[in-house]
């Protein structure tokens, strides 16, 4: 590879790592259109073409740093652990761990059995390691909501999902603990409960007041 095209290269890489390094949620029709967006990391890749971006997409892949489904153009893109080092190599901030505030975010839709982008959807939903509640509900203990409304303006449904904050999943809480944290005290969880009670109450009762 000649230097110059080594150092373009080398360019478009750290670019992509920059906007990952961001913590919000990439998609591959994100990165291809990036001359609609405002955002100065995105319009960093303007001046590559759509093949060169893919390339390199398909190297970090190949590399163990990223995750996506090339077939799917909505797919999310996702850092790998590798990614993760990557990224904390180059001394560059990243969403990561955050400390669990106690409540859940509940992802909600209501979109027909047999439409193609149900199945797409749920199956990003389980490659960013939602917890599973029921059939048309994920939970996941962090902020999300930006990230989910984007998601599902990408696939053409937002006005079929919607995401609740509640603070106990009920039967759910110590799978869905177990799930996200390796380390846990059951007994916080009954300590907690009235606490919860407590909390949903006064949620239900701001949520009424504003209808």
């Amino acid at each position: 590879m000649k230097r110059k095209t080594k150092d373009k290269a080398e360019t478009l890489t750290r670019a992509f790592f920059d906007i990952m390094a961001m913590g919000t949620l990439v998609t591959l029709m994100g990165l291809l259109s990036q001359g609609r967006t405002a955002d100065k990391l995105f319009k960093a890749l303007g001046k590559y073409s759509v093949w060169r971006i893919k390339q390199m997409l398909r190297q970090q892949k190949f590399l163990g740093l990223i995750e996506y489904d090339e077939e799917d153009e909505h797919s999310p893109i996702i850092l790998t652990n590798k990614g993760f080092t990557r990224i904390a190599k180059d001394k560059l901030k990243y969403i990561h761990g955050k400390k669990w505030d106690h409540f859940w975010r509940i992802i909600s839709f209501d979109v027909p059995e047999n439409k193609r982008t149900r199945v797409l959807f749920q199956k990003q939903l389980r490659r960013l390691n939602f917890y599973k509640v029921q059939k048309s509900l994920y939970a996941y203990p962090y902020e999300c909501e930006k990230d989910i409304k984007f998601l599902a303006k990408e696939y053409n449904i937002r006005s079929n999902v919607e995401v609740y904050t509640i603070p106990n999943l009920g039967s759910h809480e110590t799978p869905a603990r177990k799930h996200y944290f390796q380390s846990y005290d059951p007994k916080e969880i009954s300590q907690q409960k009235s606490t919860d009670r407590e909390l949903f109450v006064g949620s239900e009762i701001r949520f009424a007041e504003t209808k």
